[in-house]
């Protein structure tokens, strides 16, 4: 891709410098520019909604309109009007003009999330709409093209679908015109730290909370993890974790969700977890409390815990609000 038009930046988002991430950019950079429908599979979470929109940007529909939808949201009774629209007057309610998803999309890309999830009946409309390329609006009196290229995602296997006849045979290799398949992240572990060193800068930022690191300990702890939610997972993880840590202090193992199993560790590393894991959380709920003279509730919602949460662990720590200074009021003298 030429860079003269700032397409040769999209795939930076894509964070990471594993083999498998270094393929994901090439094959981006080799297919965007195609008009061919792509399909990408992939586990929940692994991204390929980032993927899509990486792909629009990189190809020569950037400027023109993205437009994604949920698959599910294409009923049967629906399909029609949530994809070709309507115009006024089409229906008994005498609904105003509605533009459809593919007309919106029209001169850029529409991108169908989860098509594994279409009903027979819809997977059978979708395939007429890819095969004529032309919408039909309810109350229109003739077909309008369009010019739009189709990305779909897919957690499922839809070629095993499409053998078992769960999905139509000719529908899925309409979709995958080209594929690409995402890796999970349990299979490219040396993109995690790029990956958490990205979503500390995002989630930091968004929620005014400046974050300095990571704790060893705390990486260590996210490269153990199973990480079956993918890389949404971690990024949920993170914002947590974030949003648990005192503004300008590292993230401590103490702020993820991911502590190991304390029954699998000896006696005496049992005892120093808890005695860590305690003294942290003191830490952290004491500065947070202090900082905001001990509101209660202000402090539980930037610690990203309830009220009653956090006046639980207040009780349970043993913290004790510090009495008011009093003054006494001068007396005149006499």
């Amino acid at each position: 891709m030429s860079s003269r038009n700032g397409r040769s930046s999209a795939t930076e988002e894509l964070a990471g410098t594993s083999p498998a991430v270094r393929e994901l950019r090439r094959q981006i950079e080799a297919l965007a520019a195609s008009d061919l429908p792509l399909l990408i599979e992939g586990e929940a979470g692994t991204g390929k909604g980032l993927v899509a929109r990486v792909l629009h940007r990189a190809g020569p529909r950037a400027e023109r309109p993205f437009i994604e939808v949920r698959a599910a949201r294409l009923r049967d009774d629906q399909f029609e009007r949530e994809l070709y629209g309507c115009r006024p007057g089409a229906s008994s309610g005498g609904a105003d003009h509605r533009e459809g998803l593919a007309g919106a999309a029209d001169g850029g890309t529409l991108f169908l999330d989860e098509v594994g999830d279409l009903s027979p009946v819809a997977q059978a409309k979708l395939l007429r709409f890819l095969d004529s390329r032309a919408i039909l609006p309810l109350g229109a009196g003739r077909p309008l093209p369009v010019d739009l290229r189709i990305v779909a995602s897919t957690r499922r296997d839809l070629h095993a679908e499409a053998h078992s006849g769960r999905f139509r045979t000719d529908l899925y290799f309409r979709l995958r015109g080209l594929l690409i398949r995402l890796p999970a992240l349990r299979d490219r572990r040396e993109d995690m730290k790029p990956l958490v060193e990205s979503f500390l800068a995002r989630f930091a930022a968004r929620h005014g909370r400046p974050v300095s690191t990571l704790d060893p300990e705390a990486l260590e702890l996210l490269l153990g993890h199973p990480w079956e939610g993918n890389v949404r997972e971690l990024a949920h993880e993170i914002e947590c974790a974030v949003l648990a840590t005192a503004p300008g202090a590292p993230i401590m193992p103490a702020s993820l969700s991911l502590l190991p199993d304390l029954g699998e560790l000896p006696c005496e590393g049992r005892a120093r977890l808890r005695a860590y894991r305690r003294d942290q959380e003191r830490t952290m709920i004491v500065e947070t409390l202090e900082g905001l003279r001990w509101n209660v509730s202000a402090a539980a919602r930037r610690l990203g815990l309830s009220r009653v949460g956090l006046s639980k662990k207040i009780k349970i720590l043993g913290l004790v609000r510090p009495a008011p200074i009093r003054t006494l009021p001068l007396r005149p003298h006499r």
